[in-house]
């Protein structure tokens, strides 16, 4: 897939034939991802040539933490963020 003028993503020629969708921690994991739900389905019929993944990260750590605690951990914005902003140092 190639960024075009005016915006647009077009796939071209080449070796761009999967694109994998991630949903990482912490959404509810009792609540299924519509957003990735609707750009899977808008890229595969803009693109149909191109295989589309998902993958819900979020669920294998809910189900290793245990759901209660994963449960709290989503629900407190600044716990949820804490991991991840020792990824930016």
């Amino acid at each position: 897939m190639t960024q075009q003028a005016g915006s647009s993503i077009e796939a071209g020629p080449g070796p761009c034939s999967r694109l994998a969708l991630v949903s990482t921690p912490w959404p509810f994991f009792d609540r299924p991802s519509v957003q990735m739900g609707t750009l899977k389905a808008f890229l595969i019929q803009r693109h149909p040539d191109i295989r589309v993944d998902t993958h819900h990260v979020y669920l294998e750590i809910a189900a290793v933490l245990g759901y209660p605690l994963y449960r709290i951990i989503s629900e407190r914005p600044w716990i949820a963020e804490c991991p991840y902003a020792a990824l930016l140092h």
